[in-house]
């Protein structure tokens, strides 16, 4: 549920970490998965879908200043890739289904072969980014959202609706995506 709610059509919050304390000498992975949550999800007392769109994205961008002083930036872009995984369901009212027996094994570590996965998309950079001025609710101030934990990270993980034909009319299955 983060960044949390917003109005969608004006606002579009982001947030951001301080992800040193996780980062390792040698390899690393940029990961997330993203669910319908706020945006997508079932809302009002109608249990309305797609009330805001229908589309989930990540937008993510890791900045490592090096020993030397020089910045590598890592940001999502039409090099990464998604796939499906044990992300089953992530919606407001229904919670979070996740079959662990269909993740893909190492998929948040540094040398997955993800060659089997698709491209990601990329959209337009939305307007009416805004940043989050609060932590979330039960965060302790840490590197991670709301449990004081951040995993792994790695070029993305995402959840999309899919069907036969490409439509977006079918079925909710669960998308990683790097």
């Amino acid at each position: 549920m983060e960044p949390g709610w917003t109005s969608y059509p004006n606002r579009l919050l982001y947030a951001t970490y301080d992800v040193t304390d996780l980062l390792a000498a040698g390899g690393n992975a940029l990961s997330a998965a993203v669910g319908d949550g706020w945006y997508r999800g079932h809302l009002t007392w109608h249990r309305n879908r797609d009330v805001y769109g229908n589309t989930c994205a990540l937008l993510a961008q890791l900045e490592v200043t090096l020993a030397d002083g020089t910045t590598v930036t890592v940001a999502t872009d039409d090099q990464w890739r998604g796939g499906h995984g044990g992300l089953l369901a992530a919606d407001l009212y229904d919670g979070c289904e996740r079959d662990l027996r269909r993740e893909p094994h190492g998929w948040q570590s540094p040398g997955f072969d993800d060659r089997e996965w698709e491209h990601a998309v990329t959209l337009p950079l939305p307007a009416g980014l805004v940043q989050r001025a609060h932590r979330p609710y039960g965060s302790s101030g840490s590197s991670g959202p709301n449990d004081g934990h951040c995993p792994t990270a790695r070029p993305l993980s995402t959840r999309a609706r899919t069907s036969p034909a490409g439509s977006d009319s079918g079925p909710t299955d669960g998308r990683e995506a790097r």
